[in-house]
């Protein structure tokens, strides 16, 4: 049995659509004119801090790479990058102020997260007001015999004040036997004499002393010779004034607009130029300034144009320089 092909088939063609860059010859057969590659966008870096990866997408219009192969090379797909973008200031807790009672210092470490951190660093170093709770205290221990104790000897406390020989005499006080003392209070000090009246009547030996313990090798190096002390002054002094908030303000940022690529043994960072929008306020601040004057001295604006054109070139000049 042999089937038969209806007529109309016999006499009817179907355009099939063939792929990019592909023709048709009279015979019907596909082939490939031109094969282009087909390259896609770079994806983001792989490590925002620092060396990375990107990648891109790359085929052929063909769909098979051999077609694109022959005509040209494969553009690549990945290549490595470095972005600092991602990379941050890391800063450590604020020290301890350097000044118990005053004006000082406190200090953090500063690092940078990668190679490289983009932007203004932060202080690593900053004044403070310092205010211990013994900034208020002053008080004074003398011992007797022993060091640093009232085993089978003496001892007796004084705070601010003036002590001749005869009140350290009522109090119960030694003067020929004065072994060690003891001082609490950063602002408390404490001045010693040979004689009862301060030295004012007989010429004698003084020392001075601050916050700590001293031991009867201190007394002596001091110049508080042989355990007598016959009278002494406690003063609790004044804490410096501290800098009021607008002073404080008006501090410079010696941190400056860094960036954190300096070479390896450099210990200095170089601060970033003016931006051109920053010369520019500077130089229209200054015109605004030049023909204000002007007006108020001629009332000829023409005249306060040309000298705040001048006023302009000139800043611009000295900026840039």
């Amino acid at each position: 049995m042999v089937c038969e092909q209806a007529p109309e088939c016999l006499s009817r063609s179907v355009a099939v659509p063939l792929p990019d860059g592909m023709e048709s010859l009279n015979s019907g057969e596909a082939v490939l004119k031109t094969a282009k590659w087909k390259v896609g966008s770079w994806l983001p870096c792989s490590n925002q801090c620092g060396s990375g990866v990107r990648t891109r997408k790359v085929e052929c219009n063909s769909g098979v790479e051999d077609d694109c192969a022959m005509n040209s090379k494969k553009p690549r797909s990945s290549e490595s990058c470095t972005e600092y973008h991602g990379c941050k200031y890391e800063t450590s807790s604020w020290s301890k102020c350097s000044s118990r009672c005053s004006t000082g210092t406190r200090t953090r470490r500063v690092e940078c997260s990668g190679a490289r951190c983009m932007g203004r660093r932060p202080r690593s170093e900053e004044s403070c007001e310092g205010h211990d709770d013994t900034c208020d205290d002053c008080e004074v221990t003398v011992f007797g015999n022993d060091n640093f104790t009232a085993k089978g000897s003496w001892s007796l406390q004084f705070g601010p004040g003036e002590y001749s020989a005869a009140e350290l005499e009522y109090r119960g006080a030694k003067c020929d036997d004065v072994s060690s003392i003891e001082i609490v209070g950063p602002l408390c000090k404490m001045t010693v004499f040979e004689y009862g009246d301060f030295n004012q009547e007989h010429k004698g030996w003084q020392a001075e002393f601050s916050e700590g313990k001293h031991s009867p090798k201190e007394l002596v190096a001091a110049g508080a010779k042989n355990n007598d002390i016959s009278s002494f002054k406690v003063v609790k002094e004044d804490a410096p004034a501290t800098r009021t908030t607008t002073e404080a303000a008006s501090e410079e940022d010696v941190s400056g607009p860094w960036y954190d690529d300096k070479p390896a043994g450099r210990t200095t960072r170089t601060p970033r130029r003016k931006s051109l929008d920053d010369m520019t306020d500077d130089a229209e601040k200054w015109q605004a300034e030049v023909e204000r004057k002007h007006l108020d001295k001629h009332g000829n604006r023409s005249g306060a144009v040309v000298s705040a054109a001048t006023a302009v070139m000139v800043t611009l000049a000295l900026t840039l320089w």
